[in-house]
């Protein structure tokens, strides 16, 4: 548990397992739908300055202190085109990969030659 006033990024940093601990456990800013269902019952119901924990979510315990809250808000499509553009290109692209090999596997013509080892015939 972070105490006495010790720093909660440099105790993320030296006691996480996972990828955050790089960012001194910073998430960033997270909505609802974004994490599993126990992790955002106590998170949501958090206030600014509040740590929480530990929890178990997802078999994994977690400490978690909340920094800052921003009202939801709809995103607009600008702000979210390129990131959909993105998405939907990584998309197409395993679509026709995966259609592409299915092709292949199709068409492909595979002969298996095992040699025998019979002591009979030696």
């Amino acid at each position: 548990m972070v105490t006495n006033g010790q720093d909660f990024g440099m105790v993320a940093s030296r006691m996480s397992e996972d990828d955050y601990r790089i960012k001194g456990g910073d998430r960033g800013f997270v909505h609802k739908g974004g994490m599993v269902p126990e992790m955002e019952a106590v998170v949501f119901g958090m206030k600014v300055g509040e740590m929480a924990g530990p929890f178990q979510a997802a078999g994994t315990w977690l400490l978690v202190k909340m920094e800052e809250k921003r009202p939801g808000r709809q995103i607009s499509f600008e702000e979210t085109r390129d990131k959909l553009k993105k998405e939907l290109e990584v998309k197409l692209r395993k679509q026709l990969m995966d259609a592409w090999i299915a092709g292949l596997r199709s068409s492909a013509k595979i002969e298996i030659y095992a040699k025998e080892n019979n002591k009979e015939s030696q």
